[in-house]
C-alpha cells in the first residue's frame, strides 16, 4: 500500500507543478497524461492486489487560488463533497484553527461552500491551487479531465510566504489526518530560493523530516528554472575559490516578466565554514565602471539593511541580508535584492572568498515578496575574468529537502510525439551533491479545472465549460501560471 501511495504522489505532484509554465497551445488532455503515467493500471489493479484511486487517503495542498465550490471536488457522481477543511492564512478575521492564532479555518461542506473561495492575496483571486488540485484529485465532473487520486479527501491551505506559516500548514494537515485516521500526502506546487537554507535542512526541512518519519509523504515540484526569458537558463552561478585574491565577476540580467515587479533577488552561499564577501557594481553600456558599493562581508556577522547608489540621474536601490553562519548547515548565506534600474545601466556582482564552493541564484522578485523564475548571469563578450551562469543546482526549497519526492516534468507521450523533459523543468543536483529530482512525470500541456472566482482569467480560452448549481466552471491549459 505504501508503494502505491508513493506512486500516486509522484505522479500527481509533478503534473500539478508543471502546469505553471506550459509553453504551447496544442496540448494534451489530462486523461492522456494519466495514460502516460500508467495511472490507469493502478486504477484497474493491473498486477496489484486491489485498485487504488486515493480512497482513504487525504491529500493536502499548499497553494493559492482555491475554488471550494468547483464540482471536480465532489466524487465522480457529483454527490459526495470531498473537501474536508480549508485554512486561508490571509484572512484577517477568524476563527483560526485550534492551536493557531492567524487566518480562518473552514470546516465541512456548509462553511466551505458559503466561503466559496480563498481570499485575495499575493496573487489576487488566483487559480493555481484549483488547477493543481484538479490534476491531483479532481473527479472530472463528467468531463475527460479526471485527476489521479479522484477518490481522495482534500485539505486546502492558502499559505503565507513565511517559514513559520508553512510549517504551521504542515502541522495542521497532520492533525486533521490524525483525527480522520487516514494517511496524508502533502503537495507543494511551489518553490523559493530564500526560505529554509541552501541545503533544505532548516526549519521547514526539519519539520518535513519529522512528519515523514510519522508516515507523511511530501511531494514537491522541482521548479520552473530550466529556461529563462532569454532562452536556456543561466540563473545559477558556481565558482570554486582557491586563493585569497580570486574575484568572481558576473553581470546580473533583469526580467520584464511579472507584475508588480521589484527587480532581482540574488541568493548566495559558500561551503561550510567558508565566509565570502560581495559588492554591487554599476556600469555603462560599454561596461565601464560608474559606481561600486563597499564589499559586504559575511564574516562580520548577521546584518540587514536597505541602501542605494546614485549614478548621474538614476538611483539604484538595493537590500542586503546576511547570515554569518546558518546553524543547520554551517554555511554563510546572503541575499542581495536589487531594484530594477530606470536607466540602461548594467548591473554586476563581485564576489571574493579565500576558499569554498560558492553558489548564487538570480531570480525575479515582485513587490509582494513572491517571484521564483530565474534570469541569467552573463559574462560580457570580450571581457576577461567574467563568468556566466548555468542551469545546474536549480532546485529551491522545498525541492532540496531530503525526504521530499522531488519531481521533474516531461511532456506526456502519445503515439506520435512527446516523452521529452519539459524545457522549463529545473535541473539538479542539490548544492551538497544529492541527486534530485528523483523522477519525472507528465507535466506539459495538461488541462484541469480553474477557479471560477479568479480575477486573472480575462481573455482565456477555455478547453471546456460546464454548468453546476447555476454557476459556470471551466477547464484550462495554462501557458504561464502563477508560481511563487
Amino acid at each position: 500500500m505504501k508503494k502505491i501511495l508513493h506512486f500516486i504522489a509522484l505522479f500527481f505532484a509533478f503534473i500539478l507543478f508543471a502546469d505553471a509554465q506550459n509553453l504551447t497551445v496544442n496540448g494534451i488532455n489530462l486523461h492522456r497524461a494519466v495514460l502516460d503515467g500508467r495511472v490507469d493500471s493502478v486504477w484497474n489493479r493491473n498486477g496489484l492486489p486491489a485498485a487504488f484511486t486515493g480512497k482513504d487517503v487525504i491529500i493536502g495542498f499548499t497553494d493559492w487560488g482555491f475554488d471550494y465550490t468547483h464540482p471536480v471536488f465532489y466524487d465522480t457522481l457529483i454527490n459526495r463533497y470531498r473537501v474536508l477543511r480549508a485554512w486561508d492564512q490571509y484572512k484577517k478575521e477568524g476563527p483560526a484553527p485550534a492551536g493557531f492564532t492567524f487566518g480562518r479555518e473552514y470546516v465541512g461542506k456548509t462553511e466551505l461552500l458559503q466561503a466559496r473561495c480563498d481570499t485575495s492575496n499575493i496573487y489576487q483571486y488566483g487559480y493555481h491551487g484549483t488547477h493543481v488540485a484538479g490534476i491531483a484529485a479532481g473527479a472530472a465532473a463528467g468531463t475527460v479531465y479526471r485527476g489521479v487520486a479522484f477518490d481522495a479527501d482534500l485539505l486546502f491551505v492558502t499559505i503565507l510566504v513565511d517559514e513559520d506559516a508553512i510549517i504551521a500548514a504542515f502541522e495542521w494537515m497532520y492533525s486533521v489526518a490524525q483525527q480522520e485516521q487516514k494517511r496524508l500526502i502533502i503537495n507543494m506546487s511551489w518553490g523559493l530560493y530564500f526560505i529554509d537554507n541552501a541545503t533544505g535542512t532548516g526549519k521547514i526541512g526539519q519539520k518535513m523530516e519529522e512528519l515523514s518519519q510519522k508516515g507523511v509523504v511530501f511531494v514537491t515540484a522541482a521548479g520552473n528554472n530550466g529556461i529563462s526569458s532569454k532562452g536556456t537558463s543561466k540563473f545559477h552561478l558556481q565558482h570554486t575559490f582557491s586563493q585569497p585574491d580570486d574575484t568572481l565577476k558576473s553581470q546580473v540580467l533583469f526580467t520584464n516578466v511579472g507584475t508588480p515587479l521589484y527587480g532581482q533577488s540574488i541568493t548566495m552561499t559558500n561551503s561550510p565554514d567558508k565566509p565570502f564577501s560581495f559588492a554591487l557594481k554599476v556600469m555603462n553600456s560599454e561596461f565601464e565602471e560608474l559606481a561600486i558599493t563597499p564589499f559586504f562581508h559575511t564574516a562580520n556577522g548577521d546584518d540587514a539593511f536597505d541602501s542605494f547608489i546614485t549614478v548621474e540621474d538614476d538611483t539604484i536601490f538595493y537590500r542586503v541580508a546576511i547570515k554569518q553562519k546558518d546553524e543547520d548547515n554551517d554555511r554563510a548565506e546572503a541575499r542581495l535584492r536589487i531594484k530594477k534600474p530606470e536607466s540602461t545601466y548594467r548591473i554586476a556582482i563581485y564576489v571574493t572568498a579565500p576558499q569554498g564552493e560558492f553558489h548564487a541564484w538570480n531570480v525575479a522578485e515582485l513587490t509582494n515578496d513572491a517571484g521564483n523564475w530565474g534570469e541569467d548571469f552573463v559574462a560580457p563578450a570580450g571581457m576577461t575574468g567574467w563568468k556566466a551562469g548555468d542551469p545546474s543546482c536549480g532546485l529551491g526549497n522545498p525541492a532540496s529537502v531530503d525526504c521530499a519526492i522531488t519531481v521533474a516534468a516531461h511532456q506526456a507521450k502519445t503515439n506520435s510525439y512527446g516523452g521529452n523533459i519539459a524545457n522549463f523543468s529545473s535541473y539538479g543536483p542539490t548544492v551538497d551533491g544529492r541527486p534530485k529530482p528523483e523522477i519525472s512525470a507528465p507535466g506539459s500541456y495538461v488541462i484541469s479545472a480553474i477557479s471560477s472566482f479568479s480575477d486573472q482569467t480575462g481573455g482565456m480560452y477555455y478547453s471546456k465549460k460546464i454548468d453546476f448549481q447555476e454557476r459556470t466552471y471551466g477547464f484550462f491549459r495554462f501557458f504561464f501560471g502563477p508560481c511563487i
